[in-house]
């Protein structure tokens, strides 16, 4: 009776842990899979919005080159707007920081 209890105990403990490595395995598995599709999908559309940004750049240099009269001037007002958008993205780095972590330990902890 005790040793056919002390096996049946053994035999739910073996299950357990078999049943939580398979689970953890799932989860660290769709942990993996998400990062990936997530970090894919930053790629494609950071590349090409980066491609359009660049276009979009030249043109609006040439545009302020036309109206300046200057060419030199109109690439020298792109490179100040850019230079000030990264001033302005660095000084709100620590709430972008936040947003991040905020929005990454949401996905990582919750599912």
């Amino acid at each position: 009776m005790i040793g056919e209890s002390a096996s049946k105990a053994i035999e739910q403990s073996k299950n357990l842990a078999r049943d939580t490595w398979e689970y953890y395995r799932l989860k660290w598995f769709a942990q993996i899979v998400g990062l990936t599709s997530m970090l894919m999908k930053v790629l494609i559309v950071g590349g090409l919005s980066m491609i359009a940004l660049f276009l979009f750049s030249i043109a609006l240099a040439e545009f302020l080159g036309d109206v300046l009269k200057n060419e030199a001037l109109g690439y020298v007002g792109v490179g100040i707007v850019f230079l000030l958008i990264a001033g302005i993205i660095y000084g709100s780095r620590k709430c972008i920081e936040n947003k991040v972590v905020r929005k990454l330990s949401k996905n990582f902890f919750e599912e």
